[in-house]
């Protein structure tokens, strides 16, 4: 027999070792109650991402030793996944700011996964590798996680309001790390992430949401501003006059063509209506209580016409301090007008090209891509084909813009219609400058029959505009022509010269006039009544510089 006192010492020894391994198990016990109560209330007041990346990382990573976490939710019919947060304790503290990666934009399906198990699963599973691996090896996930080393794998079900949302799962790179025993513990981390998760969803999509009515207040504010400038020039349609065969006909091409979303080209001399027949189409479009909008390709920057035309993104450039919506985004639904078309640079054709061919928009310094259904009308005073053979337009963007071409022709050709306009625009003048103005002398009126009007229409509502200005009894009895005396002076001299050297020296005779002033009140483009951007396009075709003594 064995010494008595010696099998004693081997009991007390077995008992103090059952004791002191009793008291780590209450010792590891209450560890882990405190940590999941520390939890409970720390997820309950979480407000943000990164106060979970706290919670997970502080509270339960030294607790339960995981090397990964991982936040996987489910789409309302439970047929896809999706990684939503991948928690890496290895991340250096000034990288905690970056507390999240987004795996996978896209949602991959639960049928055959291993989700399929967890979706249908009542408590928490906990996973070898090789398990994970020999039954689902083949999916994207299984795929995309294989070189991380991963052991053991645990997937804590997440169920919010009665409906199953989701996981949270603890990987480890060591085996037998989680136990079966904790398996009430695990489900309650579960359910308290479930809680954490669901209210940072609905933060998310609050914030979300007064992000989007900040978007459309501005956007808004922009479309407001827009139709308040656009009311101020205001070019009323409805004042078109047709009482000649050729115009009748425009009109009647503009009753065909609006009823349709076909893109409709407008070709004319500078001053003869293309804005006035534009918004005639829209008007009898089935787009009329949307809005037309237009953009002057001639009157803008070429740095500058992009962002009008497509919007551009905070930051995108310097002085972009905010958010802008571009004229496409304006005009959805309704009607873009592209003026003087032929002054749009070659890169900027080739992006509206895409446009119209895709029918989509990103905005400068973006890269959402943003779908658009707007009416194109383009304008130009060009000839747009021989701008396609000298190379200045793409023929690509000239045929997809000339599906439907109307040719405005200039009011010398239609002189019948000038008695009326004249009128049109006396009893405009009379409105607009308190007069009580009632006609038209008749050799006023044989004056500007007589005339040849080089600014078209514009020049015409101008002159009657000076005309009844300078007029002090109730009717125009002189008109006041201010090319007359240019055109006068140019026919003392005989010879004859090609059109381009008249036009230069037309265009030198008033700026000569306007001591070499070219825009403005007082101006040569005042003078000859077009554009100051016509003008000063002339002028740098014909070699005409900008500066006279």
């Amino acid at each position: 027999m064995g010494n008595p006192n010696c099998i004693h010492d081997i009991l007390g020894t077995v008992w103090i070792f059952m004791n002191d391994k009793s008291a780590l198990y209450w010792k590891k016990q209450d560890e882990e109650k405190t940590a999941l109560l520390l939890v409970s209330e720390k997820l309950a007041s979480i407000q943000q991402p990164k106060d979970l990346f706290q919670v997970v990382f502080e509270l339960l990573q030294p607790t339960f030793k995981f090397d990964q976490a991982v936040v996987v939710l489910y789409n309302e019919e439970l047929t896809h996944s999706k990684h939503l947060f991948h928690f890496d304790p290895r991340a250096e503290a000034p990288d905690r700011d970056q507390f999240y990666k987004k795996l996978m934009a896209e949602e991959l399906p639960i049928e055959d996964s291993i989700y399929q198990e967890i979706v249908e699963a009542e408590e928490p599973k906990i996973i070898s590798w090789m398990y994970l691996n020999d039954n689902y090896g083949h999916t994207v996930g299984v795929q995309s996680a294989r070189s991380f080393g991963f052991k053991e794998l645990l997937f804590m079900p997440m169920s919010f309001a009665g409906k199953r949302i989701g996981s949270f799962e603890f990987l480890s790179k060591t085996q037998n790390r989680f136990s079966q025993n904790k398996l009430l513990l695990y489900q309650n981390i579960g359910n308290q992430m479930a809680g954490a998760i669901s209210n940072l969803i609905a933060n998310e999509k609050v914030a979300r949401a007064m992000e989007e009515i900040q978007q459309l207040n501005h956007r808004l504010k922009q479309h407001n501003d827009y139709l308040e400038e656009e009311v101020a020039h205001h070019y009323n349609a409805e004042g078109m006059i047709s009482e000649s065969f050729v115009m009748k006909n425009v009109l009647q091409n503009v009753k065909l063509v609006g009823k349709t979303d076909t893109t409709v080209l407008i070709i004319g001399e500078s001053g003869t209506g293309k804005e006035l027949i534009a918004r005639a189409i829209h008007k009898v479009s089935n787009r009329s209580d949307k809005t037309l909008i237009k953009i002057n390709c001639a009157t803008l920057p070429a740095q500058l016409i992009e962002s009008e035309l497509f919007g551009h993104e905070k930051g995108a450039f310097t002085g972009a301090v905010q958010q802008r919506i571009g004229k496409f985004e304006l005009a959805v639904g309704g009607t873009l007008f592209l003026d003087e078309i032929g002054e749009l640079p070659l890169d900027l054709q080739a992006k509206l090209l895409r446009v119209l061919q895709e029918r989509e928009i990103e905005r400068l310094g973006g890269n959402e891509v943003i779908k658009t259904d707007v009416r194109i009308i383009s304008a130009t005073n060009r000839n747009l084909l021989e701008e396609v053979e000298k190379g200045n337009f793409r023929s690509d963007l000239y045929y997809r813009l000339n599906v439907f071409p109307i040719a405005l022709p200039p009011l010398r050709e239609r002189k019948e219609e000038v008695e009326h306009l004249a009128f049109h625009f006396l009893k405009k003048n009379s409105k607009k400058l308190g007069k009580p103005l009632k006609g038209i002398s008749k050799n006023a009126l044989k004056k500007l029959q007589s005339y040849d009007w080089p600014g078209n229409i514009r020049e015409l509502e101008h002159v009657i505009e000076r005309s009844a200005i300078l007029t002090t009894t109730s009717q125009i009895e002189q008109v006041h022509l201010p090319s007359t005396q240019l055109t006068n002076n140019m026919n003392e001299n005989s010879d004859l010269v090609t059109l381009a050297e008249n036009e230069k020296q037309h265009i030198l005779k008033a700026l000569k006039h306007t001591n070499g002033k070219v825009s403005g009140y007082g101006g040569a483009a005042e003078l000859l009544e077009i554009k100051p951007t016509t003008l000063e396009y002339r002028m740098k075709k014909l070699g005409i510089r900008k500066k006279y003594s």
